[in-house]
């Protein structure tokens, strides 16, 4: 790490313990559903709990299409299974959804004079960890 922050490579998305293959750009982003508590006695101003209703962590990831991993990602938007699907943060965290992820979307496009890229979207199901490998 430098004194100044990370390189966009050192956060990385794997699926079965591998780091996905041809990856450009990756997102994460963790949900908190709030909780409108605001009454008529509020006076218009809104009440909301410090506990959110839910809690989520949606992933979505945009590469582009090869022979090894386009098998992998089809066969993922054919499962009736969650993903096994771990984010590693550049400071080495690890996050996981204890039952996985849910693929929600696969969308894929090409241009005659380009690559064909791929954009997959996940959902997080149960409970998120986070652990430090280095911290073992």
């Amino acid at each position: 790490m430098s004194a100044t922050g990370y390189n966009g490579r050192d956060f990385e998305i794997h699926l079965e313990q591998e780091k996905i293959a041809a990856v450009t750009t990756k997102t994460a982003t963790r949900g908190r559903e709030a909780v409108d508590v605001t009454t008529d006695d509020d006076d218009g101003n809104r009440r909301l709990l410090p506990k959110p209703a839910s809690r989520s962590l949606d992933v979505t990831v945009e590469g582009v299409v090869t022979t090894n991993n386009w098998s992998t990602i089809r066969g993922l938007a054919d499962s009736d299974e969650f993903a096994p699907i771990k984010i590693v943060n550049p400071d080495g965290t690890e996050e996981e959804a204890e039952d996985g992820f849910f693929l929600s979307s696969l969308e894929w496009e090409g241009e005659q004079d380009g690559n064909v890229a791929f954009t997959v979207e996940v959902q997080s199901s149960g409970p998120i960890s986070i652990t430090d490998p280095s911290a073992a």
